[in-house]
């Protein structure tokens, strides 16, 4: 198998797995395994106060601070533009950052495979997206800038209409459920507009911090 993925996703084995590596080795008849993608945000309970922005905390790691996705699991079929995959590497001769742009079985000829396979537009059959549940998730924890939390207090209320990205700030659903009923914080006004990811809370979450002790870190490295 071989992948390419940026520092600031993270692949979470779901379900009853506990490392990629039987995710995939129960993963049968797939050459091309896709990750959906959406962007997390910056959890205000993981942020603080920066002239009227909100910045990331010095002292979590940026699994903690935006272990909040934007979508709900299993995420929806627009989070495939910015997919990425895991793949056999003696299947795709070529890959292009977010797609298997050449596969062996895009180059079979017609005499190499049956009639009733070959059509028109062709889909591969062996590619396909993973169970968020039960199988692996993706978390794109990509930078929240202070800049784009500009007016969060307004931006992100529940009475303000959205325009385009909105509030920049996460507000956890509860239980990481939608419920259209009860949106917001009582308190503040707050919409709810992320979805926690429970095993990454009470799992994953320890395992990088132990990781990060064995190492002789106990924070996140901020680069801008």
């Amino acid at each position: 198998w071989m992948a390419s993925f940026d520092t600031d996703e993270y692949l979470i084995p779901m379900g009853h797995h506990t490392s990629l590596k039987t995710v995939l080795e129960e993963a049968k008849n797939t050459n091309i395994f896709t990750f959906r993608s959406s962007r997390a945000r910056l959890l205000y309970e993981m942020s603080h106060d920066v002239g009227g922005y909100r910045e990331m905390m010095d002292n979590v790691t940026y699994l903690e601070a935006y272990n909040c996705d934007s979508s709900s699991s299993p995420k929806p079929e627009w989070a495939e533009r910015a997919r990425k995959q895991i793949y056999r590497a003696d299947y795709v001769p070529y890959h292009y950052v977010h797609y298997s742009t050449v596969t062996q079985g895009l180059m079979q000829t017609f005499s190499e495979t049956t009639k009733s396979s070959w059509n028109r537009y062709w889909h591969d059959a062996t590619e396909r997206v993973s169970n968020e549940i039960t199988e692996a998730t993706m978390l794109h924890t990509k930078s929240t800038l202070k800049e784009q939390t500009a007016r969060w207090k307004t931006r992100c209320h529940y009475q303000f209409e959205k325009k385009w990205r909105g509030c920049s700030v996460g507000f956890a659903w509860p239980h990481s459920v939608e419920d259209p009923s009860n949106n917001h914080v009582p308190d503040s006004g707050m919409e709810y507009n992320c979805f926690p990811n429970e095993k990454v809370s009470s799992y994953w979450m320890d395992k990088l911090k132990e990781r990060l002790k064995h190492k002789g870190r106990t924070t996140a490295v901020k680069v801008t």
